[in-house]
């Protein structure tokens, strides 16, 4: 049985920051003249520290330290219980790469080796995730000692990818990490949804729509998103149709960190016109242009939709229309945390696919849920092209 001091040693060890963990790097060994093998031998908690496992689990994050082609993952479980399943997972850039199940049956601490083929590829920097859960959140399904490993063995790999933020399909897939996904498949984020004087909102058809009925003003429809770290590198990004319109050389388009925050609207936005483009700074009382309209960039007619892409990258934000880069801008630092969309007087707007991410290279990322804050909207003068 796990005694009460052997949680609190583990509680002990694991807010006073002695819990630590040990990479046993082997250099790369010739075998029979083969490539070369690789194996790196992760170590983690303190060998004299017991920690108790309930249903929300217990996390180690590894760092790896070569470039390699693992074939495969061997994980060293020490575990004791009175007589559960345990459940044992491995992560590799927040992907899960092997699962395993345990039942223990003895109190006595024990070593409990998984081991699994695979083939994938390891940077050094790449973030090694072990996990394990078991029980309930208020029962544990036992213990797990400090000293348990993870091994990985594989050939020797070249260097990672990099990015070339430029580039649309520039940053590796796999740095992708969900923050927001909406398809608008119904209304579960709370979009403002009304049928006013100057405007009318629906979700429908798998898209939102927004009808401005004025004459002379822009509307703003925003949702909060708080889970996007804007000191980190993201990307947001839109597909945005205008459906019709009276008006055809205001600006339609994309919002994000936008705040109305003492009655002051400001934001960010990248609009179009049925020929092209503008990326702009709307900091309240003034407008910047950052990207002046470009009939150069390749925009999609009344009727198509357009989809509009803004990264931020190593402090630069780089900015697509249809996977063509139509301009870059030293990243400002966001007004608040909402997002959505900008439609002229006039006009019939259909969004759909706003997809904000993390791109993040080596460590893992828990997915975000969508914000169940109502959305907000706001009236505000438009983005116009001059003839």
């Amino acid at each position: 049985m796990i005694r009460k001091n052997e949680k609190f040693l583990a509680w002990f060890i694991l807010f006073t920051g002695v819990l630590i963990w040990q990479c046993d790097k082997k250099n790369p060994v010739k075998g029979d003249g083969a490539d070369d093998t690789v194996e790196e031998v992760h170590t983690f908690g303190d060998v004299n520290a017991q920690y108790y496992v309930y249903s929300d689990g217990r996390t180690w994050d590894l760092t790896a330290e070569n470039n390699m082609t693992v074939q495969n993952i061997e994980a060293v479980s020490y575990l004791a219980s009175n007589g559960g399943t345990f459940h044992i997972k491995i992560f590799i850039r927040g992907q899960e790469v092997a699962h395993w199940e345990q039942y223990v049956g003895s109190t006595t601490y024990t070593a409990y080796t998984h081991s699994k083929s695979v083939n994938f590829s390891l940077y050094a920097g790449n973030t090694i995730t072990y996990k394990i859960y078991g029980g309930s959140y208020s029962t544990p399904v036992g213990g797990i000692r400090g000293g348990s490993s993870v091994t990985l063995t594989g050939v020797e790999g070249e260097e990672g990818p990099v990015a070339v933020p430029e580039q649309y399909d520039g940053i590796p897939a796999f740095w992708y990490r969900e923050v927001f996904i909406e398809d608008f498949n119904d209304n579960s984020s709370g979009w403002w949804i009304a049928d006013e004087t100057e405007f009318k909102t629906s979700i429908t058809g798998g898209y939102y729509e927004i009808i401005n009925k004025t004459s002379e003003h822009s509307w703003l429809f925003w949702n909060q998103v708080s889970g996007l770290n804007s000191a980190q590198n993201f990307e947001i990004e839109a597909n945005i149709k205008i459906q019709e319109t009276d008006t055809p050389n205001y600006g339609n388009g994309l919002i994000w960190g936008c705040s109305d925050a003492g009655g002051q609207l400001r934001y960010f936005c990248q609009v179009f016109t049925s020929q092209s483009c503008l990326v702009g700074d709307d900091l309240g009382e003034t407008k910047e242009i950052w990207i002046d309209w470009t009939s150069s960039a390749p925009v999609n007619g009344i009727g198509q939709y357009n989809k509009l892409t803004v990264r931020k990258y190593a402090g630069k934000y780089y900015f697509f229309i249809n996977e063509t880069l139509i301009g870059e801008h030293d990243f400002k630092a966001f007004y608040g945390d909402f997002f959505g969309f900008l439609v002229h007087s006039g006009t019939t707007v259909r969004a759909d696919d706003l997809r904000i991410y993390h791109l993040n290279e080596t460590s893992m990322q828990k997915i975000t849920e969508k914000s169940r804050r109502s959305g907000g909207s706001q009236r505000e003068m438009e983005w116009r092209k001059i003839k």
